[in-house]
């Protein structure tokens, strides 16, 4: 059960991850844009100083909307899966805790590398244009925020499932 608890953030970061990984791709051609615009001997003028600030909006949003989604189902499933441990009378270990971390930042750089050189229609708004950077940097940065996010479900997890002396859980231990 705790296994099964545990290995579910783990599970729906991987898959929110894949199938949202055109916008990460979107993110990545327009952050190259933007530097290609502002470069020494660009012939571009006084576009990047009228459309960058658009520009970095748009690519901010794009990365909020990939790890946004993510990080809320991780959140979500962390919490169910604390409640879970918790009416079982488990506890989620430290060390258990960080092997799924790790399970998933290696899970999703395996993940993307297998993935994003294929075109899969249930990959989500792809752009016709690959990025430039090598798939290993965009597979180790989508690694590290599917360990940061997994992180956080585990310590949520974590702070849900453990107990204080005398039957109180930390949550519950200043209401009566």
């Amino acid at each position: 059960m705790k296994t099964a608890a545990m290995l579910f953030p783990v599970a729906l970061v991987l898959a929110v991850h894949a199938w949202l990984f055109g916008w990460f791709e979107s993110a990545m051609n327009m952050t190259e844009g933007l530097a290609g615009a502002v470069a020494p001997g660009s012939t571009s003028g006084g576009a990047a100083i009228v459309g960058g600030p658009f520009l970095i909006f748009f690519v901010l949003l794009c990365l909020a909307v990939y790890v946004g989604v993510a990080l809320a189902a991780a959140l979500v499933s962390g919490a169910l899966g604390g409640i879970a441990i918790r009416l079982r009378g488990g506890v989620v270990n430290r060390s258990w805790g960080w092997a799924f971390v790790g399970f998933a930042a290696a899970g999703q750089f395996i993940c993307i590398m297998l993935l994003a050189p294929q075109d899969i229609e249930w990959i989500r708004a792809r752009p016709d244009v690959r990025p430039a950077t090598p798939l290993l940097v965009q597979s180790c940065i989508v690694a590290g925020f599917a360990a940061f996010e997994v992180l956080l479900a585990m310590l949520i997890m974590r702070a849900i499932a453990r107990k204080r002396r005398g039957g109180e859980s930390r949550v519950t231990a200043g209401v009566r």
